[in-house]
């Protein structure tokens, strides 16, 4: 019995050997092709973590083989970092899956795709803010960026850091004249009690003579700006000046409810005039074309608004009681 046992193992260290032999007999990049197809199938399976270490063999082999066998593989081992980054990110191995950045942006360190997406995992899934701006820090010292700047503005503007989210969003600012990011930089010059210097940034900015399409956007801002620091006329005016650079149909309409509250129907209905010009079944242009006829006692006209709108899923209901107020007369 003990002889049999011991004929059986001697058979299977063997053709243990033997596969040994068979594989080491085998090309480097025929070993990694085969790792990278059993992979692929524990992917396709949802085993991610086992995809992940079988592509990294994968990646590996090609390693070896363009080192030893001097074949060029750039693409395939560019491949098994992209499958790697992707398996260990689906298997929620967050620490590898920045390793396996890391390697890429070694690879291509001027591309500012891998220090946003690492920061991206330490910011959403590692709940690591500040390790997040430390990347992209060291990012931007080599190689100055404006969407990393502004990345890193905001993730200080999450931690509620302004200071140091002005002081970025200036940075990005000094790469390109953004209207969104001298937004954020008045805004935060407000929120730290300096208004007078938002305003000052504006004003600079709008000195350069900038093309109109960015003009558009920046009138639009202030507007928004005078807005939330409760300076009615002076955000009119500058909604009023973004309108009329090119009509917005959103704008319009928050004009003429600014107007409509501050009890001037003449400029309100200027506004409803121009919404119904671009769509004549506006029905917000319609209800509050019905409100000031109402209020200035022109009944029969108003009911006649009202009655276009009856049936309007949000309006409906108001403008139907307005006319019922208006039968009961």
């Amino acid at each position: 019995m003990k002889l049999r046992v011991v004929i059986i193992a001697s058979c299977l260290m063997l053709m243990s050997l033997a596969l040994v032999a068979v594989d080491a007999d085998k090309p480097l990049e025929r070993l990694g092709n085969e790792a990278a197809a059993e992979a692929d199938a524990l992917y396709d399976e949802g085993q991610y973590a086992a995809a992940a270490n079988k592509y990294e063999e994968a990646y590996n082999y090609f390693l070896r083989a363009e080192q030893e066998d001097n074949i060029p593989l750039q693409d395939k081992i560019n491949q098994m970092l992209a499958a790697m980054q992707t398996s260990y990110y689906q298997g929620q191995d967050y620490e590898n899956t920045v390793r396996i950045i890391e390697k890429r942006m070694e690879m291509d360190p001027q591309n500012d795709v891998y220090p946003r997406q690492i920061a991206q995992i330490y910011e959403r899934n590692l709940n690591d803010p500040e390790s997040a701006i430390n990347v992209l820090q060291d990012f931007d010292r080599e190689n100055p960026d404006f969407i990393v700047r502004r990345t890193i503005a905001r993730l200080y503007l999450g931690m509620e850091d302004n200071q140091n989210a002005l002081t970025w969003f200036n940075n990005a600012f000094e790469l390109r004249q953004d209207a969104e990011v001298l937004q954020n930089i008045a805004l935060l010059h407000y929120r730290t009690g300096n208004p007078g210097a938002a305003i000052r940034a504006y004003e600079d900015f709008l000195e350069t003579d900038p093309p109109e399409n960015v003009l558009v956007t920046v009138y639009r801002n202030m507007g928004k700006f005078y807005e939330d620091i409760g300076d009615e006329d002076r955000s009119i005016e500058y909604y009023e000046r973004s309108n009329q650079l090119r009509f917005n149909r959103d704008i319009t309409l928050l004009l003429l409810t600014k107007y409509y509250d501050k009890g001037d129907f003449l400029s309100a209905m200027e506004k409803v005039d121009q919404l119904l010009q671009d769509d004549p079944r506006n029905s917000n242009a319609i209800y509050y074309k019905g409100l000031m006829l109402f209020e200035e006692e022109r009944f029969t006209e108003a009911r006649e608004e009202f009655q276009k709108i009856i049936n309007d899923r949000r309006l409906g209901t108001t403008a139907r009681r307005y006319i019922e107020s208006i039968d009961s007369m």
